[in-house]
Parts: structure tokens; C-alpha cells; sequence
């Protein structure tokens, strides 16, 4: 496969004319959205492009675009791109429609009423549901979704939390570590899921409010906890509804105290390195210390019963 690594003027005008032979009617030109870990975005029009920056990338492309496929067929709550992947010339590249006119931050989700953060909510835990209920078979088999890998290693664990955590964090970050390895003898409550709903993957209208979900090449099979954590990105209070609202639906006993957990040690985890990040130390100082303090009034949901308990 050939790869385009920069963002250079020539290299914006090449890749308008990849997608036009895709898509010969847009008449916009291409313009940078963004570098992710895996891939280059760009946009044309409403339309988002991504460039695999290795094999590695285009392979989970594809992935993605099965699981889009999948999930548009369950009619979900949320838009969902149906993303396909194309190669012209030797380059390959998916193409979307975008899902919304921005993104649904912390900003758009405080700036709604009552009543639009309760839709949010009820949107949100309507659309993990209907993921969940995928059969595990049909989407180990069928859909071939991989498995969330949990830490490589305890002790490595424990000493980036020494050697990388700030001096204020560091007994946060090893009290995570243990709690998380007490958990490695329990049965997990496993479920085909999305693990990557944060404010950067989903969209909202003009109005701030939410429409739709994207960026599925995460989607795994994996605990039902990890799959809440990303929602704490955008408002512990969203996390928390969209819990309660998902417990009452499905009748499932969800700890919202484990998904903080979860969350936070999937940072540690990467600022391990068990996952290739181009963040900072300092990124992760300031993700863990938001779940330092998320976790400081964990609840514990049963339907719509609320229960206190101990937290760090």
C-alpha cells in the first residue's frame, strides 16, 4: 500500500483527486481535519476522509467498515457512517458522510436543558443496549471483533505509575493498579461494544445537541464496564445518567465505580506503552487526575437504585 505521512499543499490536492474519482460530483477541496494515532483525516465537503498511516491501519479500516455496516442494519438511536473503504492508485483511503456539525463536548452537553441532557442520556444508553445485545458468537465469528487486550504487565503497570505519575498521583495510580488485578479472578460481563465513545467520536448539531456516533474501529468484545469509561470524557454527569438510564433498561447491575476504574487504568496502560501514543506525560497527568476526581463520588447503580459505595 502507498501512504501519504504529511500535510503538505501538494499532498491536499492529491488526495482531492483520489476522492473525486471516488465521488466525481464534489466540487469542494480537501482541507485537514486532524492526525490520529492511526490515521490522517480530512475533510471535502460533508464528506471525512482517513488515511491509513501503515498496514496495520488499513486493516483496522476495514474492520470498521464491517462493523458500520452491522450496526447501520440494527437502526440504532444514533446516526452511524456507513463508511466504506476504497484504493485508487495504490492509495487507500474510507469515506464518510460526517455525523453532525460538531463535535459533543463537555461544552455542548453543560449547554443543553434538563430535558436535552435526559434525551442524551436516553439516546445513549438505548444505543449501548442494542450493541450489547449482539451475540458473542456472531461477533467473534461473523464480524471477527477482537478481544480487548487488558495490561501486559502489573509490575510494568506499577512502575510507570512510580516512574511517569506525579508526586500527587502516584498513590491514586498504584491503589488503581491493585484494584484492577483484584478483578482478574472475577468473570467479566463481556458484550460486543464500541470502547471509544468520547467527545472526539461523537457529533452534535447546531444546536449542541447529540445525533450520532463514530469511529467504530475499536468496536471489541470486552468487559461492559471499559465501554462506559470514554463517556466520562465529556461529563461524569452524562456517564452516570446514561448508566442509570441502561441499567433500568437492560436489567443489568452496572457499577459505575468499576467503569471509572477501568477508564483510569486504560490510561496507565498506555502511558505504559502497551499501546504506541503520541501524547505527553503530562496528558495522562491530567486524564488520570480527572478520574482521581470522578472517582471521588463513585455510585453504584441497580436500575434505579442508587447505592453508595467506598471509593479511593
Amino acid at each position: 500500500m502507498s501512504t501519504i505521512n504529511s500535510i503538505q499543499e501538494d499532498n491536499l490536492k492529491f488526495i482531492e483527486q483520489l476522492v473525486k474519482k471516488i465521488k466525481p460530483d464534489l466540487k469542494g477541496s480537501v482541507a485537514y481535519i486532524k492526525s490520529g494515532w492511526e490515521n490522517l483525516a480530512f475533510g471535502i465537503e460533508d464528506y471525512v476522509v482517513r488515511l491509513p498511516k501503515n498496514e496495520s491501519a488499513l486493516n483496522a479500516l476495514y474492520r470498521e467498515e464491517q462493523f458500520c455496516q452491522y450496526v447501520l442494519a440494527l437502526m440504532p438511536p444514533l446516526a452511524t457512517p456507513d463508511l466504506t473503504v476504497h484504493e485508487v492508485d495504490g492509495y487507500p483511503f474510507s469515506l464518510h458522510r460526517k455525523i453532525g456539525s460538531r463535535l459533543f463536548t463537555r461544552r455542548e452537553y453543560e449547554g443543553l436543558t434538563s430535558y436535552g441532557r435526559d434525551e442524551a442520556a436516553e439516546k445513549l444508553a438505548a444505543f449501548f443496549m442494542l450493541m450489547h445485545e449482539t451475540p458473542l458468537n456472531y461477533a467473534e465469528t461473523t464480524l471477527r471483533a477482537p478481544k480487548r487486550p487488558g495490561p501486559s504487565s502489573y509490575e510494568r503497570m506499577a512502575q510507570t505509575v512510580e516512574e511517569r505519575l506525579d508526586q500527587n498521583l502516584k498513590e491514586f495510580g498504584h491503589a488503581i493498579v491493585r484494584e484492577y488485578q483484584s478483578w482478574q479472578t472475577e468473570k467479566p460481563q463481556l458484550v460486543f461494544g464500541h470502547f471509544d465513545l468520547h467527545d472526539g467520536n461523537i457529533g452534535a448539531d447546531s444546536n449542541g445537541s447529540l445525533v450520532g456516533a463514530f469511529d467504530f474501529a475499536d468496536c471489541a468484545i470486552g468487559d461492559v464496564h471499559a465501554d462506559f469509561a470514554p463517556l466520562f470524557y465529556i461529563s461524569p454527569d452524562l456517564a452516570y445518567n446514561t448508566v442509570a438510564r441502561y441499567a433500568t433498561m437492560t436489567n443489568k447491575v452496572i457499577d459505575p465505580r468499576r467503569i471509572a476504574v477501568a477508564g483510569a487504568m486504560c490510561e496507565i496502560s498506555d502511558l505504559s506503552g502497551d499501546r504506541i501514543s503520541p501524547e505527553s506525560d503530562d496528558f495522562f497527568n491530567q486524564k488520570l487526575n480527572e478520574w482521581r476526581i470522578a472517582l471521588s463520588g463513585g455510585v453504584h447503580f441497580h436500575g434505579p437504585t442508587l447505592q453508595r459505595q467506598f471509593h479511593i
